[in-house]
């Protein structure tokens, strides 16, 4: 091999070594603007997270303070491929822990009443 062909070859490998480098720095800066993202994500769950259980927590209360052990109440609308009749009279025996009233129907069902979805109305 003559020393053009050898230079040539040294070119040339040190053109694919630079291009190396440029591809492992832009590799590092976009892995690090990735975990920047994903440590943002995390954080944004959290927050969501927390904001959704205290939602969940405030919803659950209300609805226990609404509609307390015993309270007598009567189906409006049902969203179930066999609902209780509507105008059916129940009574709450509970509120389970994703907001749905617990409530023992008096054609025998027991039905839950889902929040947000089934209406029911208090029977005074």
């Amino acid at each position: 091999m003559d020393i053009k062909e050898q230079k040539l070859r040294f070119t040339k490998r040190l053109i694919v070594l630079k291009s190396l480098k440029t591809s492992n720095a832009d590799l590092t800066a976009f892995t690090k603007k990735q975990e920047h993202s994903k440590i943002l994500d995390m954080q944004l769950s959290g927050h969501l997270k927390r904001l959704e259980n205290n939602m969940d927590a405030k919803i659950f209360n209300n609805l226990k303070a609404i509609y307390p052990v015993g309270t007598k109440v009567r189906l409006v609308k049902m969203d179930d491929p066999h609902p209780v009749p509507k105008g059916t009279l129940g009574t709450v025996i509970g509120v389970d822990d994703i907001g749905s009233l617990l409530v023992k129907w008096e054609n025998g069902s027991c039905l839950n009443v889902l929040y947000g979805i089934d209406i029911v109305e208090k029977v005074m």
